[in-house]
């Protein structure tokens, strides 16, 4: 798989420059890009229809103390992590193969990073016995409704997120660099990768969209919004949010995708719909990655 397409797919998107082989491969693709325009149109409709919902954002019971006690928590296992990989470097590669260490870094970075939230929510939750209503917003019995809204806001988003992508990648080819692949793409479609294979596509999959919406949308969302105001708070949270994947091929797509996620949870007050979008988009960009691969 060469950058280009590859950068699309991690982006998630549908590189169909790169996948034109045929005319039904050419047809899927321009109905795909029909539909996506379509839905774009239906969403900037239902944004301009309905009220965004900041009353019940800032309603929500996360405090400031709440997102400072998680960033500093978060900011200490990084360190850690950092000093530690490594001095475990040359240790690990005695006993696996370069792709399966890499893979094993990577779950283990995981670990320091996505589990730690979603322990941190739960146990806040727990604790003062608050309901993932009043926490995000999620109730079971919406979820099918959440979830078709958010493939449809998913695919929404799809033209937007293309046209960041490919003029970023314009502007670093403008520079004279050439845009990289992501090492997590890399470490998921490698077959070499071993047993940590399985949880990073679980973590791609599941972990990491229900971790970082509840990180950015579920609790920095709605403490900014108290603090700057709402669109504010969406900005500040889509620029980390684009910041912690360290990729400046993909920072521009990310962060109109944390745009997308952040209004989705503002316009629909339910958390679900961020996260069930999350999951869209890096399931999506696995199985084109994996089918340019062939």
């Amino acid at each position: 798989m060469n950058a280009e397409a590859a950068g699309d797919a991690a982006a998630g998107l549908s590189p169909w420059p790169h996948a034109l082989g045929s005319s039904a491969v050419t047809l899927a693709m321009q109905i795909l890009f029909v539909i996506a325009v379509t839905a774009a149109a239906a969403a900037v409709a239902l944004l301009l229809i309905r009220r965004p919902r900041t009353e019940d954002l800032v309603a929500r019971p996360w405090t400031d103390r709440d997102l400072a006690r998680l960033t500093t928590i978060l900011l200490a296992l990084a360190v850690v992590s950092a000093l530690a990989v490594p001095r475990a470097e040359a240790w690990g590669t005695e006993w696996w193969s370069p792709n399966e260490w890499r893979a094993i870094m990577m779950s283990v970075q995981s670990l320091a990073f996505h589990w730690p939230i979603l322990a941190f929510a739960a146990s806040r939750m727990r604790r003062e016995q608050i309901r993932s209503s009043e926490a995000f917003g999620m109730r079971a019995r919406a979820l099918p409704a959440d979830v078709l809204l958010a493939f449809g806001l998913y695919l929404a988003g799809l033209p937007l997120v293309a046209a960041a992508a490919w003029g970023s990648r314009a502007i670093l080819r403008w520079a004279g660099r050439e845009p990289i692949v992501q090492p997590m793409l890399e470490a998921v479609l490698d077959a070499n990768a071993g047993i940590a294979r399985a949880y990073l596509l679980f973590l791609a999959v599941v972990a990491a969209p229900v971790a970082e919406e509840i990180l950015f949308r579920g609790i920095a969302l709605p403490v900014l919004t108290r603090r700057l105001g709402p669109w504010a708070a969406l900005g500040a949270t889509s620029l980390v949010f684009s910041a912690i994947h360290f990729d400046l091929t993909a920072a521009p797509p990310l962060f109109v995708l944390g745009l997308a996620f952040g209004l989705a949870y503002l316009y629909t007050g339910s958390l679900t719909v961020p996260i069930a979008m999350h999951a869209f988009v890096n399931a999506v960009s696995l199985a084109v990655a994996g089918w340019l691969a062939r």
